[in-house]
């Protein structure tokens, strides 16, 4: 995630800002490739952007799964030890 932030901010802040400035002012030494560098590095932005968009819904998924896991854990052991108060009357096998 902070690579992502800090890509960001480097891509956007320095990169791009420069590339405009130069674009504008057309003092860039190759004014043919600015246009193709800020195309480059707009689409790092906008992936960065997209994959920060992302790492809530990973988080939510990584903490359901650790739920389903934790819960599988403790009915195999409440399976083992019929006396466990959280033990969830299942049958042992489905025929």
């Amino acid at each position: 995630m902070w690579l992502s932030v800090s890509s960001l901010v480097s891509f956007g802040s320095q990169i791009l800002l420069r590339d405009a400035a130069a674009l504008s002012a057309g003092t860039a030494g190759a004014l043919d490739r600015v246009p193709l560098e800020l195309g480059v590095y707009g689409l790092f932005c906008l992936l960065n952007i997209f994959e920060l968009a992302l790492v809530p819904t990973t988080f939510l998924n990584l903490g359901l799964i650790e739920v389903v896991e934790d819960f599988v854990e403790r009915q195999r052991r409440a399976e083992d030890d019929p006396d466990t108060p959280y033990a969830i009357d299942a049958p042992s096998s489905i025929i």
